[in-house]
């Protein structure tokens, strides 16, 4: 029995010596897989920094839009009042899709140069970003980072020195960005900036981004109103959005606004963004 139990004893011990073995392998493969997601985390990291602030110098390039005839805005309880005996001249970019990343950086450029060209030829009184000026977390952009997209449009429009209207919409913020709308929102408002005529308005505890921007001839008469929106979490279709689909009703208020201004004028010109 005795000689038996040898040969068995060995066997056992082999086998464990190849299973000890094999872990080690399998250790080593997670461990070296584990080390090249990392690099290629950090190596993505810094490429998306050093197209950032590419980016960033891009947009700082420019000079200031030379136009002595743009209008200026005061602000009456949070909402940007012009007062001019003519209708304001209007820019507006729809659908931008920046992201920031180096994956898409010649896109990105492309963009802000073309935006930048834009405005100096046509020389507006205020600018209107119609939301979307953002499309981060996806495969393409190869980041997450959505506040460098607002910190690279904040410095081009104030830059520019030009008076600028922000909107939102569901590719500005989603489930995978890193920041989401309301800290955009605030990062994009009036008290952050110069020339940006957005204040952050809470309507309820999950609606901030909808204003008005209103434009009284020297009688003091209403000639022209934006109804501004924010689309972002009100798509019911959107399901990867950080904020959840609101009971607070845009199109209600939207209404509210405009047959408000009517009321004051019927002959006004009243305009909602996103139309």
């Amino acid at each position: 029995m005795s000689k038996n139990k040898k040969p068995a004893k060995k066997a056992a011990n082999k086998a464990k010596k190849r299973d000890k073995k094999t872990r080690g392998i399998g250790g080593k493969i997670v461990t070296a897989i584990l080390v090249l997601i990392g690099v290629f985390a950090c190596l993505t990291a810094l490429l998306n920094f050093i197209a950032c602030k590419s980016l960033m110098k891009t947009a700082t390039s420019f000079s200031a839009v030379e136009n002595e005839n743009m209008l200026k805005p005061e602000f009456v309880k949070g909402n940007a009042v012009y007062t001019s005996d003519r209708e304001l001249k209007i820019c507006d970019f729809s659908d931008i899709h920046l992201s920031s990343g180096i994956l898409t950086l010649k896109e990105d450029k492309a963009a802000i140069i073309k935006i930048a060209e834009t405005i100096a030829k046509e020389k507006p009184d205020l600018v209107i970003l119609s939301g979307d000026v953002n499309t981060v977390s996806n495969h393409i952009s190869g980041t997450f980072n959505n506040r460098y997209t607002a910190r690279i449009i904040v410095k081009l429009m104030e830059t520019l020195q030009v008076y600028w209207a922000p909107t939102f919409n569901n590719k500005d913020s989603d489930l995978f960005t890193l920041f989401d709308s309301e800290a955009i929102a605030k990062y994009m408002s009036h008290k952050n900036t110069d020339y940006s005529v957005y204040t952050v308005r809470k309507m309820t505890a999950k609606d901030y981004g909808h204003y008005k921007v209103t434009v009284n001839n020297s009688d003091h008469n209403l000639i022209q109103g934006l109804v501004i929106l924010d689309s972002h979490s009100y798509i019911q279709s959107q399901l990867l959005t950080k904020t959840e689909k609101s009971e607070f009703n845009k199109d209600n208020w939207k209404d509210k606004a405009v047959e408000e201004a009517l009321k004051k004028n019927p002959d006004a010109v009243i305009l909602s963004f996103p139309s």
